[in-house]
């Protein structure tokens, strides 16, 4: 299982130690695990990173074919964003309300925000 993300006062803490460090061997060694988790922890942010950004390029990209496929008076222009949509298992329920599924990501989002300044 993966370590959890380090705080943001662990990372402050690694600053200090860094800046503190003499020529000992358990200093430095202690220094270069530090280093070797956060080159880990960079590492995982950075798969996460590149996975989010695909995944969001799949998703513009289904929105727009959707857009075009409208746009032409194709019959069924909803299918790529419904496949998009399906294949991460987001598809609202069967008569689910358009307004909450708007109210649900409003309170995501607003979750995210508040998440966000209290990381620091």
């Amino acid at each position: 299982m993966a370590r959890p993300m380090m705080s943001r006062s662990e990372i402050d803490l690694i600053r200090v130690r860094a800046a503190a460090v003499d020529t000992s061997g358990a200093d430095v060694a202690a220094l270069l695990d530090d280093v070797a988790a956060l080159v880990g922890e960079l590492e995982a942010a950075r798969l996460r990173e590149c996975t989010m950004r695909a995944n969001y390029l799949a998703l513009l990209t289904a929105a727009r074919a959707t857009a075009a496929a409208e746009m032409r008076g194709e019959p069924v222009p909803m299918t790529f964003l419904t496949h998009e949509l399906a294949r991460h298992g987001q598809l609202p329920r069967d008569g689910e309300d358009a307004r909450r599924v708007l109210a649900d990501a409003r309170t995501a989002s607003a979750l995210v925000e508040c998440a966000m300044a209290h990381s620091g």
